[in-house]
């Protein structure tokens, strides 16, 4: 009879029982290793998930304060242009007219940079809290490769 090339051998002088006895072990370790392995994949999974909830919820809040910041500037230098709209109106000489004109101009222009730097202020606190979880997943990552 022809040798089958698919038959299983247990190799001479090892006891059938003991063999399949460590064969049932390296199964039962690796399903509890997979086991091991997929729960940690799941605790990775809904952390991750907890955390882009957190992140989304931070960035719905520093978007809803920078609107706010950028309704308020837009407010404020309507009523402003509307209190020097009212203002030319009773101007009598050109003096006056170029007086208005200088003040206005300085005073848009005061307002201007105190905006832009409040508007700079939310924009870079928005961006460090963000980021935050990024950096702080990156930092562990690294310490995990370096071994600390």
């Amino acid at each position: 009879m022809a040798k089958d090339k698919n038959a299983f051998e247990i190799p001479a002088g090892i006891d059938p029982t003991e063999y399949l006895e460590s064969l049932k072990k390296m199964a039962e370790d690796g399903l509890e290793k997979s086991k091991e392995a997929y729960e940690q994949a799941q605790t990775a999974f809904q952390q991750a998930q907890q955390e882009a909830e957190a992140n989304l919820n931070t960035v719905q809040a520093h978007t809803s304060k920078i609107s706010l910041a950028a309704l308020e500037a837009v407010r404020s230098n309507t009523e402003s242009s509307l209190s020097y709209l009212e203002s030319l109106v009773g101007v009598k000489s050109l003096a006056d007219v170029m007086e208005l004109q200088t003040s206005f101009a300085r005073k848009q222009a005061e307002m201007a940079t105190d905006q832009a730097k409040s508007m700079q202020a939310l924009y870079q606190d928005a961006a460090k809290e963000v980021t935050a979880p990024a950096k702080e997943a990156a930092e562990k990552a690294m310490k995990t490769f370096k071994g600390e």
